[in-house]
């Protein structure tokens, strides 16, 4: 998965809207990720995640978050 953010190995949790408007959380490495209905939502989700995470940072994206591969945004439209 391509990335923009310099964090070496640790987790890192990002934070934004893909092109379509959806809330995003996507974990850089591939470890976790989800889909949610506001800003807030996506904050509380990689908060409580990103504690069980050691290390993890978690970080607003400036533009746009890539939707996810697996086709999870098609189907639940």
């Amino acid at each position: 998965m391509p990335t923009q953010y310099d964090v070496g190995s640790a987790p890192c949790l990002v934070v934004g809207r893909d092109r379509a408007g959806h809330w995003l959380v996507r974990e850089i490495h591939g470890l976790l990720g989800g889909i949610f209905v506001s800003r807030e939502a996506a904050l509380h989700f990689a908060r409580q995640e990103g504690s069980a995470l050691p290390g993890a940072t978690i970080r607003l994206s400036r533009g746009h978050v890539a939707a996810f591969e697996t086709g999870i945004l098609e189907k639940a439209a």
